[in-house]
């Protein structure tokens, strides 16, 4: 699977956000976490595509 290490960068930027410390802005900051994890999956369809529809 060709999308790990963008997963694997995605973590390491989710879990150095210093938001997460901070209690009133939790909240905002799972925010970003999902705007992250949604952009990720995003570039990792794209990523994919290509691999599937080759015809080896």
């Amino acid at each position: 699977m060709e999308t790990l290490p963008i997963n694997k960068f995605n973590q390491s930027l989710i879990s150095s956000f210093p938001l997460c410390a901070s209690a009133p802005l939790r909240e905002k900051n799972q925010d970003i976490e999902k705007t992250l994890i949604s952009k990720s999956d995003h570039y990792n369809i794209l990523i994919q595509k290509p691999l599937e529809n080759d015809l080896w």
